[in-house]
């Protein structure tokens, strides 16, 4: 687990999912697939279906949005992180 995986075991998942939330959501908007790609591969590190559906609800949907993005490293790390909760 890297340091933000760490980082979110240790104050919570939930804690850590509600501060970065903003953070990713900012990343998904760039035109550069290295943003997208980076906020979906953490998103994707720190959790797992044990976390509660709320903090989750709009990262799973621009996760589903992201399917359609035109990098396919991107599209594998939205996959990646739906695929956690299947």
């Amino acid at each position: 687990m890297g340091s933000v995986g760490t980082l979110a075991e240790k104050i919570g998942i939930e804690v850590t999912l509600t501060h970065l939330q903003p953070l990713f959501l900012e990343h998904i908007q760039k035109d550069d697939w290295r943003y997208p790609y980076a906020a979906l591969m953490i998103s994707s590190q720190i959790t797992h279906d044990e976390v509660s559906l709320e903090p989750l609800g709009l990262i799973v949907q621009w996760a589903i949005s992201m399917t359609e993005h035109y990098h396919p490293k991107v599209k594998y790390a939205a996959l990646h992180l739906i695929g956690k909760f299947g």
